[in-house]
């Protein structure tokens, strides 16, 4: 079997030329479009949340080291990366089987980095924040269990930074800037431009750039677990092993259940409701149309 980094087998690490340096120039031309498009959004509106002030200091210092961020992910070690992994691109075949589709951004990289995007493009920010740490932990116990002793928690909190900092963001750029008439889902940007951002600044991900960027991040009052007075610690607490991780996904996934449940009883009511309010309103008499003015 060739070295997986060496191009026999068709697939180009992140800083190959397919990818560099065409993804940092396009994010240089996008940069001035979305920092004057999304300064105009940074309380929000009804559309969505906005963006804080340092998400745009930490969006330039990204840009001008994004080369230096694709070396980082292709070096060792690394493995094979899907690219785009997001629900839509994910199905589930007979015998609970996955499979994959969208193939065209497949790299050699970091293997956190399909799981950071799964993470930001899938789920809100609350619940990527309560999510990431128990899917770390779950990750990081995967490869101890399957024999990788050589890559420690601290090695994935690293590349699991540098990965908020690459395809997230590239997509937040590129979609954060394309006019909203040509978008299939004008909703995109305004779910996916926050969530990526607030993954890069609650990992304090800018810390390992070169350029050595500090951005003092705001308490965030509304993270779980968190109060005005301290602040939120997205790497604890955690499941300790496997196990742990394991029961504590089987738990989420009985809560994310429990909750579409009750989403479903509440429409049924609501349709019942409606049902009864229209056939009372269609019998009231002496009233235009069955409908009473009183």
């Amino acid at each position: 079997m060739p070295d997986l980094s060496s191009g026999a087998l068709g697939i180009k690490p992140h800083n190959a030329p397919w990818y560099q340096p065409g993804w940092g120039n396009d994010l240089k031309d996008y940069w001035p479009r979305f920092e004057a498009k999304w300064r105009t959004r940074m309380g929000g509106d009804a559309m969505g949340p906005g963006l804080p002030e340092e998400a745009f200091a930490v969006g330039k210092a990204i840009i001008d080291n994004f080369a230096w961020i694709q070396d980082e992910l292709s070096s060792k070690p690394h493995t094979f990366n899907h690219g785009d992994v997001k629900p839509p691109n994910m199905f589930m075949m007979p015998g609970d089987l996955p499979a994959f589709i969208d193939w065209q951004y497949t790299a050699v990289g970091k293997g956190c980095q399909d799981i950071v995007f799964f993470l930001i493009e899938g789920y809100d920010v609350d619940e990527c924040r309560r999510l990431e740490p128990i899917v770390m932990a779950h990750y990081h116990a995967s490869l101890v269990q399957n024999g990788i002793i050589d890559y420690s928690l601290d090695d994935l909190k690293r590349d699991w930074k540098l990965a908020c900092m690459h395809f997230p963001m590239y997509v937040a750029f590129w979609f954060g800037t394309t006019p909203d008439d040509k978008l299939v889902d004008p909703g995109f940007p305004r779910r996916f431009v926050p969530r990526a951002f607030d993954a890069v600044l609650r990992n304090c991900a800018a810390d390992v750039l070169p350029t050595n960027l500090k951005i003092d991040v705001p308490t965030t009052s509304d993270a779980p677990g968190a109060t005005p007075t301290e602040e939120f610690d997205v790497f604890a607490p955690v499941p300790a092993d496997l196990s742990g991780c394991q029961k504590a996904l089987v738990e989420t996934r009985a809560a994310l259940m429990e909750i579409r449940r009750q989403r479903d009883e509440l429409k049924a009511a609501i349709k019942s409701i409606a049902s009864i309010a229209m056939s009372t309103a269609n019998q009231t008499p002496g009233s235009p149309n069955g409908v009473s003015l009183s």
